[in-house]
């Protein structure tokens, strides 16, 4: 397995493969890396013996493709685990190899290779793959938080579990785009990473929106409510870096700097009193946590982008009427 921390934006492509762990140890370790990275289920194999599975993730800040190769398995995601871990995301999966059958009350899919459905966290539902031809099933998965897709959710909802082509048309692009992604995923840029997430949510709400009614689908005051949650989104993955700034964000995002404020003034908040104030709220919370008494207040400070010790103590001391180390105390027992 290897990461890499890319510069001053965090992107990591990670490789897993069951070949490098006791047989019989196989399918827990992929039953407990689904649970933690994708959701939590219920995952079954005839064949636990033999069970062998690969993986590739790549974490775009927020939005996750990964491309899975694994013996045949079933998996069930019950109410339960609904109401326990829900990170409320729409998964677009595309079937590379073998086939791929979902099933929720009243629908039930089997999918072949080069097509897509698309499935939401907040369901309940099963799901199984077999292998083709004694080689393992392979499918691609994008996670995305359902917030920033700028559809309405009752269109995306009859997409559920639903086939959508993916060899012709706009789907035999966004196939050719996701296999390429994480094909080169070890060779971007520092900077490729906020670029590449904006990509992938345009290009998957692209498909979904070609499959609905366009125009009723997207509203635009949607598009608006959607790139501001992904601004959001994206301020709150990236305060531990010093270099954010308004200007970053609306680049990021292909917006100009002077729609980027706009944006905001609903909020009543300019881009960076929103940065300062996160900032501020999150090293708040870490100095209110037994667990990070250990811890300096200038490392806290810094790991949320604050470079100088002096000037988050004046802000924090001018936000929340006591100095950091004094606001520390007040939190102990």
């Amino acid at each position: 397995m290897s990461a890499s921390l890319l510069g001053r934006v965090r992107m990591i492509c990670v490789d897993a493969r069951t070949d490098d762990l006791q047989e019989g140890d196989r399918l827990e370790w992929w039953r407990e890396r689904t649970r933690r990275s994708i959701f939590s289920s219920t995952i079954n194999c005839d064949r636990a013996e033999g069970f062998h599975a690969t993986a590739r993730a790549v974490d775009l800040g927020g939005i996750v493709v990964s491309r899975l190769s694994y013996s045949s398995i079933s998996w069930v995601r019950s109410e339960k685990q609904v109401r326990q871990s829900d990170p409320e995301q729409l998964v677009l999966a595309l079937s590379v190899r073998g086939r791929l059958g979902l099933a929720m009350p009243g629908k039930q899919q089997v999918l072949s290779a080069q097509e897509f459905t698309l499935h939401d966290t907040s369901r309940a539902f099963r799901g199984w793959t077999s292998e083709e031809t004694c080689r393992p099933a392979v499918q691609i998965l994008v996670q995305v938080p359902r917030s920033i897709v700028p559809l309405r959710s009752n269109p995306i909802d009859q997409l559920i579990a639903e086939p959508i082509p993916g060899a012709e048309g706009i789907g035999a692009v966004v196939t050719d785009y996701l296999v390429r992604l994480i094909d080169q995923a070890p060779h971007f840029r520092p900077d490729d990473s906020a670029r590449l997430s904006t990509v992938t949510v345009d290009l998957v709400t692209a498909l979904l929106a070609h499959h609905l009614d366009g125009a009723a689908a997207v509203p635009p005051e949607r598009h608006q409510e959607a790139l501001y949650a992904r601004v959001l989104h994206f301020i709150e993955r990236h305060l531990g870096d010093p270099q954010l700034s308004p200007r970053m964000i609306a680049t990021a995002h292909g917006v100009s700097l002077r729609y980027l404020q706009q944006m905001f003034q609903r909020e009543g908040l300019t881009v960076a009193a929103r940065i300062r104030q996160r900032r501020l709220d999150r090293c708040r919370t870490a100095l209110a946590e037994p667990r990070q008494r250990p811890y300096p207040i200038h490392l806290i400070a810094r790991r949320y982008g604050f470079t100088s010790n002096a000037h988050f103590s004046r802000l924090f001391n001018a936000t929340f009427g006591l100095s950091p180390s004094d606001y520390r105390r007040s939190m102990q027992p």
